[in-house]
Order: structure tokens, then sequence, then C-alpha cells
């Protein structure tokens, strides 16, 4: 771990223009008067700099690679410096990969103070915690409308509110926590503790793997693709999957879940439905082969 400055928090922004990075660092300061920051557009120039500062921020699209590689190359020189990628880009794939890749958090790029002031004291929060100097004075630096008083609570609500179905197994790849969320495009969510599937409540796939709570290919299959992110760490993103015994589509994203030391504890993952959607389009891929044979 290499000493962090007395006169504050050094951070190195890393993004694809002058423009942006010199941006990025500017809000960084103004939100925090902790933070000094300097900035690049050169992920080489940026790799010679990571011993001098206590956290990077990076865009994910740089000139001569993702800030996916430019993470994994941090890594292999130093393990625990916080880094979060900073960027426009597609949330589901782009955060489903930084975080396996070892990211300490993905915060999504906007031009909004508050969203800059919620970086701002995720790097603060980070680096103290790398060094080991987190404070346990109860003032903030977030504005009121970000802080948080129970963090449990703050996760339960997300598994709640999402409009999407949440999850995370164990290394075994048994439900140890879920929403309630589970239906298509077009439904209202459920008011009570089902999960919009026949029969299936929390006390009824908690605990268990998925070919033990359905009878059925797609769960079978599941469990399998389950296995494969746990044992190789390798995330699965935006992938379809037809339930057959409920004629239903699904898109989920599964990615490791790991704990402080690295290790892989299990996996956490959404599905959303889209049946809707999916028979939209294969209704027009019929009515466009049918126009094809008339052609």
């Amino acid at each position: 771990m290499t000493a962090r400055s007395s006169s504050g928090i050094r951070v190195l922004a890393v993004d694809a223009t002058s423009d942006a990075a010199a941006s990025t660092a500017a809000a960084l300061e103004d939100a925090d008067e902790q933070l000094t920051a300097v900035y690049t557009t050169s992920v080489r120039d940026a790799l010679d700099r990571v011993d001098d500062v206590d956290c990077v921020v990076s865009a994910y699209d740089l000139p001569e690679r993702s800030g996916v590689e430019f993470l994994e190359a941090v890594r292999e020189t130093r393990p625990s410096l916080p880094v979060f990628l900073f960027t426009e880009a597609e949330r589901d794939r782009v955060a489903a990969a930084a975080l396996a890749a070892g990211a300490t958090d993905y915060v999504r790029k906007g031009e909004d103070a508050v969203q800059y002031a919620l970086l701002a004291n995720r790097i603060t929060n980070a680096v103290e915690a790398d060094d080991g100097t987190a404070s346990t004075d109860d003032d903030s630096p977030l504005p009121p409308e970000l802080q948080v008083e129970d963090e449990s609570n703050l996760l339960d609500q997300i598994f709640e509110q999402v409009p999407a179905h949440l999850f995370v197994k164990d290394r075994e790849g048994r439900h140890i926590k879920l929403s309630a969320y589970l239906t298509d495009d077009t439904d209202d969510n459920n008011d009570n503790d089902d999960l919009l599937i026949p029969a299936y409540t929390r006390e009824h796939v908690l605990g268990k793997r998925d070919y033990e709570t359905a009878d059925a290919e797609h769960a079978r299959q599941a469990y399998e693709d389950d296995m494969h992110v746990i044992e190789t760490g390798e995330p699965i993103i935006r992938q379809e999957e037809y339930a057959d015994d409920l004629d239903k589509w699904d898109l989920t994203s599964k990615v490791p879940w790991r704990g402080p030391d690295g290790e892989i504890r299990g996996l956490i993952g959404i599905t959303q439905r889209i049946t809707e959607r999916k028979r939209a389009q294969q209704r027009l891929q019929r009515q466009n082969e049918r126009l094809e044979e008339f052609a």
C-alpha cells in the first residue's frame, strides 16, 4: 500500500479526451475539498502514475484499451487501490464486467453536482477503508438527499422496489436473497410476497437451487449457468432464457459475488421478463419471412 498524502486524497481521472478528463477532475475537487485531482488521456501514462495516487476514476471508452482492461492492468501492481468506473457506457454490460474485474464501484456519469458529490463521497470512503483511516464521525459530505442512515434498510428497499427480479445465491447455487418482482414488461408490480410464478413464494425458493424448485429444462440450465459463473468468475450478461414450463421469456445477467478477500462467495443476478417484447420480435420476423416469400 502506498502511503497517503497528508495534504488530502490524490485522484487520477482517466478519460478519452482532455476536456472530459479535466472536467471530471475539476468537478471532484469542487465536490470535496479533500480531493486533489490530476488527469490524463493515456492509459500508459496512467499506469505509470498509479503509485502516486490514492484512487483512480476511469471512463470505459479509452483510446488504447477499455476501462475494464485498464482496471485489470492496475490490479497487477496495485491490487487494493480504489478504482471507480465513471462512464456513460451501457450499465448492465459494463458494470458487470467492471465489478468482476475488481472495480471498487461503478458510477453512472452525470453532469449535475449531486452525481459528483456521490462519486466524491464513495472515493473518500474507499480510500479511508483502504488505508485504515475511516472516520467514525457522523458528519457526511453528501447532500441530505444522498445520506443513508441504514444500509440494511436500503438493500431491502432495493430488493422490494426495483422493477426487476434480483437474487443472490451462495457457492452451491442456493438462493439466499431474492426480490418479489418477476413479471412481464406490461404487468404491474405485485402487492404480496408472490413471485408472480404459479406456486412460487420466497419460502418455496430460499435455500434451494433452481432445479429444486422446478422440474424443467430451463431450471437445470440456470443451475449450470450459476456454476459456470461461480467456478470461472466469468459473468453472464443479458442472456435470453425461455422458461418452457411457463411459456415465458426472461433476460438475465449474473456476476460473481466476491468477498473482501476477493474470493467468490456466490453470485448476484438480475432477471427481467421480456415475453411481450420477444413475441413482438417473433411476429415481426414471421411477417418479414412472409414478405420475402412474395418478393
